[in-house]
């Protein structure tokens, strides 16, 4: 199995969790967006973000370096949350997903938009 095949079935199982569960609050999505610095998957956050019933999940490999996803968390309609994802590192995907599950109880869509060489 490659790394990029672990790395989604990680996040389908999360999915698949949370499709099965009541749901219990007023949120309409829950998103993690990967590669979310820039390009389509900044453009994806925006997206999200303009609706106040979302919850968007902007996966970056440097948080503190995400100068444009923090200044848009300011204005956003949706709660931003720029989380630590690289799409290169098995382990810290797994933590994510994990703590994605027990902060959030659920995964509603998934973009994943990072991109990389092999």
């Amino acid at each position: 199995m490659s790394d990029s095949t672990v790395y989604l079935s990680e996040w389908m199982s999360l999915m698949r969790s949370g499709m099965s569960r009541p749901r219990t609050d007023t949120l309409q999505h829950c998103s993690p967006v990967t590669g979310s610095n820039r390009g389509i998957g900044f453009d994806l956050v925006k997206a999200f973000s303009a609706d106040s019933n979302n919850i968007v999940i902007a996966g970056v490999r440097d948080p503190a370096s995400a100068t444009a996803l923090q200044e848009l968390s300011k204005t956003a309609k949706a709660k931003i949350h720029i989380a630590n994802i690289d799409a290169a590192d098995e382990e810290g995907n797994r933590a994510a997903a994990k703590e994605i599950e027990q902060t959030f109880g659920r995964v509603d869509v998934l973009w994943a938009n990072a991109g990389g060489s092999p």
